[in-house]
């Protein structure tokens, strides 16, 4: 009994944790194992030296590079039920080095707040992202999982382990290669140089199952396939799709079908907007702030934004990156007992649009037409903006700091 009262935040997770797991059982069969479907699949035409980068069977388009199906192979000789099972298993785990790996970038030795508090306060803000990855098998929790694994190294001045985390998440979707112009703009050349080795090896391993020939031909068939389907006017202005170039287009485009429509440019206007805004918004992970560490992590957090924002096809389960961002947020309320009013009131705002709108809070009706309206896509943006506040002016901060010494 004592043991469990030391420990009942732990206590608390584990029943949590079996619940999720035991509705995750009776809900992923009904629903055909949702994504991890396509991987699963997939995984199986790999070892069977068939085409993967393909739209035939029946199956939804597999667009991912040929690493991730290669690290999925050894499931594919357990039934689907027993391989998804394990899936959210693993997913469970990497969520849970997510957020001890963001504690441990942001605050490692300083324990004036209480981490259960910091733990909670950021599943909450996050959690609608979290559950939309354990439900449909996503592997956005192991790419952010493997981002951070390479954040902390680099940090803690380990920069190969830091180069070999940075490839494999940029391995396992592509979003994460926005950390290497903001390297090298930080003169961490070697790091970039280290990064792209890795690259190329873990592009070449899946060649141990299949071959070095089939490898190099499915690569071929990648390049073209990644981009057929994936930026035509659907994909990339369907609500569901809450990139900022979905939004631009429900908003400007000429071909768009729905009612928030407000101009009608053409496609290339678009693109031109959406570049000179993404390349806007880019500079702001670039601007130096002298050495301060608190800087330092507000940029990692700022770039993680931009990998959501700029995905042309970040449907919502793509944004539960923002797991690291709200916990920079909520670590430096807590740090000041929430006397920055500003950050406050846009920590708010960000929850409202980004988990408020959920088809759980306003039913699916209501849900569809907030996303039409891109309400993520501006939650993710009043974050960004908070943390850049914090980056260039973290005065109250500072003060408690300085106070401290």
């Amino acid at each position: 009994m004592n043991l469990i009262k030391r420990n009942w935040h732990k206590s608390i997770l584990a029943i949590v944790f079996v619940v999720m797991f035991l509705q995750y059982e009776h809900r992923a069969p009904k629903r055909n194992f949702s994504d991890f479907h396509v991987f699963y699949v997939t995984a199986k035409r790999l070892i069977n030296n068939e085409p993967i980068y393909t739209s035939k069977g029946g199956l939804a388009y597999y667009r991912y590079p040929l690493l991730y199906a290669f690290i999925l192979t050894p499931l594919t000789y357990l039934s689907e039920l027993n391989a998804a099972r394990i899936w959210f298993l693993l997913n469970l785990f990497f969520l849970c080095l997510i957020f001890y790996l963001s504690r441990k970038i942001i605050a490692p030795q300083d324990k004036d707040y209480s981490i259960a508090g910091l733990y909670f306060l950021t599943a909450l803000a996050s959690f609608r992202f979290i559950l939309e990855n354990l439900h449909e098998g996503q592997a956005n929790l192991f790419m952010l999982a493997l981002l951070l694994c390479s954040l902390y190294f680099i940090l803690n001045r380990k920069e190969t382990w830091g180069s070999f985390f940075l490839a494999g998440s940029i391995m396992l979707k592509y979003m994460p290669v926005l950390f290497l112009p903001y390297f090298l703009f930080k003169k961490r050349l070697g790091l970039i140089i280290k990064t792209v080795f890795f690259i190329i090896i873990l592009t070449l391993l899946p060649a141990v199952l299949v071959g070095l020939a089939r490898v190099v031909l499915l690569l071929k068939q990648q390049i073209p396939f990644l981009f057929s389907g994936a930026m035509d006017d659907y994909s990339t202005a369907c609500y569901p799709n809450q990139s900022l170039l979905a939004c631009l287009n429900r908003f400007f485009y000429e071909k768009s079908w729905f009612s928030v429509k407000v101009l009608s440019l053409n496609r290339e206007n678009v693109l031109i907007i959406f570049f000179l805004l993404a390349i806007f918004i880019y500079l702001f992970t670039l601007i130096r702030r002298g050495k301060e560490k608190f800087s330092l992590v507000s940029d990692f957090a700022l770039v993680i934004l931009c990998m959501a924002l700029f995905n042309p096809n970040a449907w919502k389960n793509f944004f539960v990156f923002i797991i690291f961002p709200y916990m920079v947020i909520i670590y430096y309320l807590l740090k000041i007992a929430g006397k920055d009013r500003f950050v406050f009131v846009m920590l708010i705002a960000s929850f409202v649009l980004n988990s408020l709108t959920s088809e759980f809070f306003v039913k699916r009706w209501a849900g569809d037409r907030f996303e039409v309206y891109s309400t993520v896509t501006f939650g993710t943006l009043i974050l960004f903006i908070t943390l850049v506040k914090l980056k260039l002016f973290p005065k109250l901060l500072e003060k408690r700091n300085d106070a401290g010494h």
